[in-house]
């Protein structure tokens, strides 16, 4: 070992590096995980603080995901697939429709945690950090500057939509997919301008948006699309970029086909209504403008309209005026970053759209994410822009970064938590608010839209289920005892023990399988779209949701990629280290 041991007058040489190189990479790491860590305490510190969350939109929605999710995880099951302890205990199949993967940190800390409210902001905690650590990975490479990454990172943490998702909104869904969007962004640039061995990037974050969101999703995939076709009148190498692009597409599939292929099957297997069908009515472009002057991060029920924030928009203004010293990479991300703010405004036509498949995203305001990541860029390179040309801090990175930091506390940080006061002053948000007292059976009196996945056979039945009537030999009972384990439901009254012809209040979908005394007994659909068997052997009815082998498959598809790409990073960054 000895011979590999080599003293020089800067320190220690080991496997090629020395000893003060070293300890300044890892010495400017932990300075800005610190940083970071500090930045995921203020964000989260207004509101926890208090004890309670404040009402968001979908609060109760999410929070019943979570707690689901929790009662899987005591019981050691990582695959829910039907609610069976929430969502009224009708095996209500939210996590078959919605993506639940990247929830799995908020239903651990709700394990760990016995506060529930608590639990659930130390699940924001952890992906305020993940979110800026990516954000920073992703701008390092694209700035190739440590401290405008970092300022990149904040802005984008703090950025009025990010936190009207979390908060405002509870749009836990969204919130997440906004974590993984830079991934998506940076991976897309750098097949189509730059490194094409970058590929893993869009793959990895196309693959978490999937698995978190999937309306976000879809509004990534039609943006980047867009771009792409506009972009191969510029590029190089066009098919290989564009095969290269195709391939990251076709992994980010695999990745999340833990989610796609039971979805599909789902789908395939019965017809489903639209889930909350909306007009897409844009927001007026003064309103959006005003509120982002004021940092409103009020809900709309409160009168606010959902925006980009104070100093997103004053990048916006600025960018006028500095468009000449950005080259050209930021110049066209500054137009893009633009022109998608505009488009969520009524300055676009969206009823020219009304009609089409983009309907489903519900709300043009959900396509604030886009001008969001990118504006953060812009706004990052402003600041270090002005702090070097007016600043008189060139070449003196000391006093250079403290002034950016400095200025990004300003103007990001301090109304931030302006107005988040301002939010916990909102009427609507003071109403149903979320104790660490709040039972299950209290949260499910809120609006859970059990219609959103319900067969469309079942729709007018829905309200019969919710309140557990079971239809037994031709009469309407409701059911009083309903035990419940991971993915599987005991219906257990003596009513249901003597009886032969039993309708329960579950709806039929495909993968359930019905027993009695232990052994599996023929169900079928009913005439209200919900299980029905009939059974000369008595006892209690159990229904359990049985995975079938695509749901399997889908499984093994994910934890294979997401096993290889681990492995491929890792083999990547050991051969830069050594090289």
């Amino acid at each position: 070992m000895l011979k590999n041991l080599i003293i020089c007058k800067d320190g220690f040489i080991i496997g090629g590096y020395t000893m003060k190189i070293l300890w300044s990479r890892y010495r400017n790491t932990g300075l800005i995980g610190i940083f970071f860590i500090l930045l995921s305490f203020i964000f989260i510190f207004p509101l926890s603080r208090q004890g309670i969350i404040y009402n968001g939109d979908d609060l109760y929605y999410h929070v019943l995901r979570i707690n689901e999710l929790a009662q899987n995880i005591q019981h050691g099951n990582l695959f829910p697939a039907i609610n069976t302890y929430t969502f009224k205990q009708i095996g209500y199949p939210v996590n078959l429709f919605y993506p639940w993967v990247t929830l799995l940190p908020f239903g651990v800390f709700r394990v760990l945690i016995s506060n529930q409210v608590t639990a659930i902001y130390a699940g924001f905690f952890f992906y305020t950090f993940v979110t800026l650590w990516i954000t920073y990975i992703v701008g390092k490479r694209f700035s190739n500057s440590r401290l405008q990454a970092a300022i990149m990172a904040g802005i984008y943490v703090f950025s009025a939509y990010h936190v009207t998702d979390a908060f405002t909104r509870f749009a836990l869904g969204e919130y997440l997919a906004m974590s993984f969007v830079p991934l998506c962004f940076y991976g897309f640039y750098a097949i189509m301008y730059g490194d094409r061995r970058d590929w893993p990037f869009l793959a990895v974050g196309g693959m978490m948006v999937v698995l978190s969101h999937v309306l976000s999703a879809i509004i990534i995939v039609t943006f980047l699309l867009f771009v792409w076709i506009i972009s191969l009148y510029w590029v190089d190498n066009r098919l290989k970029r564009t095969l290269t692009l195709a391939f990251s597409g076709i992994v980010a599939f695999l990745g999340s086909s833990i989610f796609i292929l039971p979805f599909l099957e789902q789908e395939l297997f019965q017809k489903f209504k639209q889930p909350s069908p909306q007009p897409l009515v844009p927001d007026d472009f003064n309103n959006m403008l005003s509120a982002s002057f004021s940092n409103n991060l009020n809900r709309v029920l409160d009168g606010n309209h959902y925006n980009i924030g104070f100093l997103l928009i004053c990048s916006v203004l600025l960018g006028v005026v500095v468009f000449n010293k950005f080259d050209v990479k930021y110049r066209l991300i500054y137009l893009v970053g633009v022109g998608s703010f505009l488009v969520t405004s009524n300055l676009f036509p969206w009823n020219l759209v009304q009609n089409s498949a983009l309907n489903i995203i519900q709300f043009p305001f959900r396509l604030l994410i886009i001008p969001t990541f990118l504006l953060s860029i812009v706004a990052s390179k402003i600041i270090l822009l002005v702090a070097d040309n007016y600043g008189g801090v060139a070449g003196d990175v000391r006093k250079r970064s403290i002034i950016v930091l400095l200025t990004f506390l300003l103007l990001g940080a301090l109304p931030y938590l302006a107005s988040m006061y301002k939010f916990t002053q909102g009427k609507t948000a003071n109403t149903h608010i979320y104790t660490p007292d709040t039972t299950t059976k209290l949260a499910e009196e809120q609006n859970l839209y059990l219609d959103q996945y319900t067969p469309a056979k079942g729709l007018p039945s829905l309200n019969d289920v919710k309140n557990h009537i079971a239809i037994i030999n031709g009469k309407k009972v409701q059911i009083k005892k309903i035990f419940s384990a991971p993915n599987t439901l005991t219906f257990n009254d003596s009513i249901i023990k003597r009886a032969s012809s039993i309708d329960l209040p579950i709806f039929y979908y495909k993968n359930l399988q019905v027993y009695r005394n232990g052994k599996q007994i023929v169900a079928k659909k009913s005439t209200r779209g919900t299980v029905k068997v009939i059974s000369a052997v008595k006892g209690p009815v159990t229904v359990k949701y049985i995975f079938s082998k695509l749901d399997k498959l889908g499984i093994i598809i994910s934890l294979l990629t997401w096993g290889t790409l681990i492995v491929y990073g890792i083999f990547i960054k050991s051969r830069k280290q050594r090289f």
